[in-house]
Order: structure tokens, then sequence, then C-alpha cells
């Protein structure tokens, strides 16, 4: 990180630096893209409880599903497995459904398993 990189992340609103500083793992291009900026703001309520699983997991909790979904695309984008505009189309279809339908998009994560618990609490750091 140099000094540049701080200078370009101060231009960013508040919720994309929220978003990439609690999920680093989201690559620097992206960081400016307006698709990611709308995911921080609508999806806000659900990125902030979202959790990264751990990696030897074999259960999964919602939190762990809402970083699958939402955070998950732009990780594995950032590892070089999937092309930017495959993940940039991935976000666009999570905004629209999310529009679509606001009150069960949550759910929608989630496996298709009656009584799955929606739990968590923001992070603090």
């Amino acid at each position: 990180m140099g000094f540049d990189f701080l200078q370009e992340r101060k231009k960013l609103p508040v919720a994309v630096q929220e978003l990439i500083t609690r999920f680093p793992e989201i690559p620097q291009d992206l960081h400016g893209e307006p698709i990611v900026a709308k995911v921080a703001k609508s999806l806000q309520d659900l990125l902030r409880i979202a959790r990264k699983p751990s990696p030897c997991a074999t259960e999964h909790d919602a939190t762990n599903y809402f970083y699958l979904k939402i955070v998950g695309p732009m990780a594995i984008y950032g590892y070089g497995l999937i092309k930017r505009d495959k993940v940039l189309g991935q976000l666009k279809e999570l905004l629209d459904r999310y529009h679509a339908d606001p009150d069960s998009f949550a759910e929608s994560l989630l496996p298709s398993q009656e009584g799955f618990p929606i739990t968590g609490r923001p992070l603090d750091s």
C-alpha cells in the first residue's frame, strides 16, 4: 500500500471504505466501480454482519453465506479465477434481486432449508 492508494481511498464513499476495510480481499481495481458502491450502500446491513468462513469449516451460518454470496465473487476475481465483466455482472444481478424484493433478499442468499437462522451482529473493527 503506497501513499497514492491512501489518497485514492479517501475519495471513495464511506460505505465503500467500510467495505474494503472489512474485506481487504476485494481487489483494488474494483474499489472505484460504481456497482461496488451501490452494493456497499444497498447491502450495508448484511455486509456489516457478513463473516468470511473458516477454511476448515464444515458448516456455515447465515453470516458466512452473506459473505460467500456478496463478497465471495469479488474475492474470487482477486485470485484471477473469474473475469472482471462476470463479477460485475454478478454484483448487478445481486442488486437487481435486492431491489426487486428487499424484504426477502437476505433469505434468498441462504440455502433452501426451513428455519435457517439469520444471526450475527456487526463486528467491532
